[in-house]
């Protein structure tokens, strides 16, 4: 009786931790996907051609095998679509190219090649710069899209709707 009541109380903890487990986990998840949707209206003179990009886009977190990126967005004084990208890992090293592995959509799925990676080398635990896309046509969203990186594609998604 007493190996089933200790059995009893510490299947009751294993359930606890994985329920406070998930908890934090799910809070979490609503935060990033909340953030990522905010969008502060201040706007960037441009062209009718172009997409308006307000001034501050969020920054977005994400890590996923054990790699950390925190991308944040803007958009340079010639209407391109800029991503100052940082990433670090203390598992293996960051041996890609970011021009290579990178892609920007538009939410009408035209794709855009990066024009320049200006930042650290492929290789070690910690890398950082700037990812420069050419100018993007109407758009309420930009995704930014790193594939070979890991298990999954990375994607990044900001509403960029005004």
């Amino acid at each position: 009786m007493e190996n089933k009541n200790k059995l009893i109380i510490s299947g009751l903890i294993l359930l606890s931790f994985i329920l406070l487990y998930w908890s934090v986990k799910v809070s979490i998840s609503s935060n990033q996907q909340s953030s990522a949707s905010k969008v502060i209206t201040s706007h960037v003179p441009t062209t009718p051609s172009q997409t308006v990009i307000p001034k501050t886009l969020p920054i977005i977190t994400a890590t996923q095998d054990s790699i950390d990126f925190v991308v944040t967005p803007s958009l340079s004084p010639e209407g391109q679509v800029a991503f100052e990208i940082s990433i670090n890992t203390h598992s293996g090293s960051l041996d890609f190219d970011l021009i290579r592995v990178s892609t920007l959509k538009d939410d009408s799925g035209n794709l855009y090649t990066p024009l320049s990676w200006e930042g650290s080398p492929p290789g070690g635990h910690h890398r950082s710069g700037n990812l420069t896309f050419p100018p993007v046509g109407q758009s309420d969203t930009l995704t930014l899209i790193i594939t070979g990186v890991g298990t999954k594609d990375r994607v990044f998604l900001w509403d960029i709707k005004l």
